[in-house]
């Protein structure tokens, strides 16, 4: 018996597993003994006597793909447009494949998916129509289901750059601007928002880009944070928005008193703030180090030294986020009255870390009401 693909097994239970998968030259039934022609059979014996009985597998080819659609599909000159091609009614993987007069600028790929993926690049100004006949077929068939797509291809504007754009408060190290571009494939881009403080802007119609500089000095200390831009490119095919946010990123600053005064016995708690951007992260929990950029979301870093041992510091906020405050808290034990100077470090990825000497005074008792006293730096 032809099991290609199959495999036979006695359970030793009075049952057998036949289990795999078919091959194309495994038996297909059903079978008629006649003369000249045996039929597989499956025997079973128990050493007393035996029996057998004509064992027939039938084999039903793969199905059949058929597309899913849509089958008209828009894309934008100027510019790289992708669509997925999907198909139903057949297991992967799938062969995708296109035939005809079929523009240069129309590719098409197979994916392990199953998904048929193309990619539309037609040079700007193109217009119009373009049908295109794409075939799917299943893995062990030679078949080939095709179906007519139709691409239609339209000049309207679609914004092309980054939908965000860094700059570094002071704009450190230049000497000359710095100029982050705003683009579309099509029209003229204008903005309809408040620019951020030392930031300049410049419509260049000609080449369907807008421009945002930075002088050298530029932005200034403090402007450090998100500016969310509204932008809208119009040409005669049409009108399209993007909103681009513009980063200013800015290194730590410490703010407030560095002198705190806490008394033995009594719990206390007390706060040292750094300023800059990013100053809140978009991860949870404790960064394992220092950010190197300030993009990794891990917002602001910080270290301590020379804390007494019963004191705590975290900056972890209500959400269990990273944050711009550094909580300092715990009951000083009465041996550990004294003045410490505490050396307290921030890093946010941009620029230097910056540190600040933080006196800490504990004193040996415990009034009845809680005393905290803090000076402002010199």
């Amino acid at each position: 018996m032809n099991l290609e693909g199959l495999s036979f097994r006695d359970n030793l239970d009075g049952t057998a597993t036949i289990s795999g998968t078919a091959g194309n030259a495994t038996f297909f039934g059903p079978c008629e003994e006649i003369v000249g022609q045996t039929c597989p059979r499956i025997r079973a014996s128990n050493g007393v006597t035996s029996d057998s009985q004509i064992f027939t597998v039938q084999v039903a080819g793969p199905p059949n793909p058929s597309h899913v659609g849509p089958f008209t599909l828009t894309a934008a000159a100027g510019v790289r447009n992708t669509f997925n091609l999907l198909a139903s009614g057949a297991t992967t993987p799938l062969t995708w494949s296109r035939s005809g007069n079929t523009p240069s600028w129309i590719q098409l790929v197979s994916g392990s998916d199953g998904v048929g993926r193309v990619t539309v690049s037609p040079p700007a100004g193109t217009t119009g129509s373009f049908p295109v006949t794409i075939g799917v077929s299943a893995a062990g068939t030679s078949i080939t289901f095709n179906q007519t797509y139709t691409f239609d291809i339209v000049n309207t504007p679609v914004f092309t750059g980054p939908n965000v754009i860094n700059f570094i408060v002071g704009n450190p190290g230049a000497v000359v601007p710095r100029v982050e571009n705003v683009t579309a494939s099509a029209g003229v881009i204008a903005l309809s928002s408040i620019l951020p403080p030392g930031i300049t802007g410049q419509p260049d119609p000609g080449n369907s880009r807008y421009s945002l500089t930075a002088q050298p000095g530029s932005p200034p200390p403090g402007s450090g944070g998100q500016y969310p831009l509204q932008f809208t490119a119009t040409s005669p095919s049409g009108t399209e928005e993007q909103e681009v946010t513009v980063q200013i990123f800015e290194g730590p600053r410490f703010t407030g008193a560095p002198l705190a005064v806490l008394f033995a016995g009594r719990p206390a708690e007390f706060s040292q703030i750094a300023t800059g951007y990013p100053s809140t992260g978009t991860v949870p929990g404790l960064p394992p180090a220092a950010p190197a950029t300030p993009i990794q979301g891990w917002g602001m870093y910080f270290t301590t030294q020379g804390l007494p041992p019963s004191l705590q510091a975290s900056n972890l906020n209500e959400f269990g986020y990273p944050s711009g405050t550094l909580r300092i808290s715990g009951t000083p034990a009465n041996t550990e009255a004294g003045t410490y100077r505490v050396q307290v470090t921030a890093a946010n990825g941009v620029g230097n870390p910056v540190q600040r000497i933080l006196t800490l005074i504990v004193l040996p008792y415990a009034p009845t009401t809680s005393v905290q006293m803090l000076t402002t730096s010199s």
